[in-house]
């Protein structure tokens, strides 16, 4: 027996029928969520360079779509792109015992070989939480060890997770599904080191590209070892791991981890969001005049210290890593949206001003697996300290209502108004869809 052996007989096996309504629920509003950041994100720099690319990355016409656009193109390669330009505006969600983002790199795959395959609206929908329940399970052994060396997440242990979620799809048997992880187990990657970069969002493409890829080459015959995840030289020894992948298979069917995802209020890395929140009480409460701040002091935990590693960013990419970035712009906004990332907002003067006042200091023990606390001093010139404090940040799900507005606002220019509505109702209904073709058609740009 190997160690992913429950792993993948879960994945693989997981039938829509056994889903409950509420976990079924929150991938929906999970799915359209991700539709919605990949939509916005194929009109950003990155989503433009990899359109220019595309013919060299693979073209099989009529097989997959690349959301946004009149493209059509291999599965692999749409799920490259449509996974990039998901996160590329990083405000796709999170789970924090993954500690990383799923959804953008499973969303993506699913997609683009159920298109391919023309599956159901139901056989996507359990692919998708197939692959949502193996990153958590995964997240849970390795971090918080794995994430502390510098890995991202989202792409080393999400790869294994886009890849059984693809193993659901395409209907591979146990053991092919076997040989797929194990492929997958050589394709992981992605270093810390990027983020504020577009290489960071890439993470999220190549998670999608390697799902697809290695549930494909499996399908044919591809041979990989079904060990590679406890072997002495394999996938845990390389990449740093909290258990021992004995653990593994006790983590497995428990729960439905679904339900924890969080979605994101700011375009900006999660570890941002509490020391937004707590800037944003303070501007609520005070509105304090911006001439007559002295200092502001950002309190963060030793994760946000890692991750946001900017203090004075020089573009907008390495301002969604940046804690002082990001409390300036609440303070001088009273709100983060798309804006404070794109070049026009980014310039504001008086942002950029009140960045050159504004510190992080490292004050909090991480509340694993919530991010936070975090708390924002702000000095005036008569020494009074304007505090603003954010608890471990313990959010879920958006509502669907929430969860639609962030949709129609990230769609708006890229498809119509029609489409964007009938993409709302077709995923709301995924279950009674017969083709997911009826779907990846309305995401045509």
């Amino acid at each position: 027996m190997y160690a992913v052996d429950d792993l993948v007989r879960y994945a693989v096996g997981l039938s829509p029928g056994s889903l409950p309504e509420d976990v079924k629920d929150v991938a929906k509003r999970a799915i359209l969520d991700t539709l919605g950041v990949c939509l916005v994100g194929s009109r950003s720099d990155s989503g433009a360079i990899l359109l220019k690319e595309l013919p060299f990355l693979g073209n099989a016409p009529g097989q997959a779509t690349v959301f946004g656009t009149a493209v059509k193109t291999s599965p692999t390669a749409a799920a490259l792109v449509n996974g990039t330009n998901g996160h590329a505006y990083d405000f796709d969600d999170v789970q924090r015992e993954m500690q990383g983002h799923p959804s953008v790199g499973i969303v993506p795959a699913v997609l683009a070989l159920g298109e391919a395959l023309g599956v159901s609206g139901e056989t996507v929908l359990a692919g998708y939480v197939a692959g949502v329940e193996s990153d958590v399970v995964l997240g849970k052994v390795m971090n918080p060890g794995h994430y502390a060396r510098g890995w991202h997440a989202t792409c080393t242990i999400g790869t294994l997770g886009a890849t059984l979620a693809a193993a659901r799809v395409a209907g591979l048997s146990h053991e092919q599904a076997l040989r797929a992880l194990g492929v997958a187990g050589s394709l992981a990657c992605g270093i810390q080191a990027n983020f504020g970069t577009m290489t960071k969002p890439l993470h999220a493409g190549m998670t999608a590209w390697n799902g697809v890829f290695a549930a494909s080459l499996a399908k044919l015959g591809w041979t990989a070892n079904p060990g590679f995840f406890e072997n002495k030289v394999g996938y845990l020894a390389a990449f740093g791991s909290q258990m021992g992948a004995s653990a593994l298979s006790g983590f497995v069917g428990k729960e439905f981890a679904t339900r924890t995802l969080q979605f994101k209020k700011y375009p900006s890395a999660a570890e941002t969001h509490p020391p937004i929140e707590a800037a944003l009480k303070i501007w609520r409460k005070h509105k304090p005049d911006l001439s007559q701040i002295e200092e502001v002091d950002c309190l963060v935990n030793g994760l946000t210290d890692q991750v946001c590693a900017y203090l004075v960013p020089k573009e907008p990419l390495e301002g969604k890593f940046s804690v002082p970035y990001c409390v300036a712009y609440a303070l001088v906004h009273g709100e983060v949206g798309m804006k404070a990332f794109m070049p026009e907002g980014f310039k504001d003067e008086a942002v950029q001003a009140l960045v050159r006042k504004t510190k992080k200091s490292l004050a909090f023990k991480e509340v694993l697996p919530a991010f936070g606390p975090a708390e924002v001093h702000v000095r005036l010139r008569d020494g009074t300290v304007l505090v603003g404090r954010e608890e471990a940040d313990k959010a879920g799900p958006l509502e669907w209502d929430d969860v639609i507005v962030k949709f129609r606002d990230c769609a708006a220019g890229v498809i119509s108004r029609e489409a964007a509505e009938k993409t709302v109702s077709t995923v709301r209904h995924l279950e009674s869809v017969k083709d997911i073709r009826e779907l990846t058609a309305l995401l045509a740009g």
